[in-house]
């Protein structure tokens, strides 16, 4: 078995502002105001609080379009 250099997802800290409503509520609220889809840490257990994962699994291209929403969301 080969071991790979890299992976397909990103696991981001939630922004400050939004430590205290978790990741739970950051995905629900990132999906409803921006259309963005990205996995609860919390999903993973108590260690994963805290965080989100972003799958890389979209075109090249979609990228750019995903962080400007994600950056207008944020602020």
């Amino acid at each position: 078995m080969r071991k790979t250099k890299g992976t397909m997802y990103l696991w981001l800290r939630l922004p400050e502002k939004f430590q205290k409503t978790g990741s739970l509520d950051f995905a629900e609220r990132l999906l409803k105001d921006s259309g963005l889809v990205v996995t609860p840490g919390v999903g993973f257990g108590k260690c994963g609080e805290g965080y989100i994962r972003v799958a890389l699994v979209t075109h090249d291209k979609r990228f750019h379009d995903a962080l400007l929403r994600l950056k207008e969301f944020i602020k």
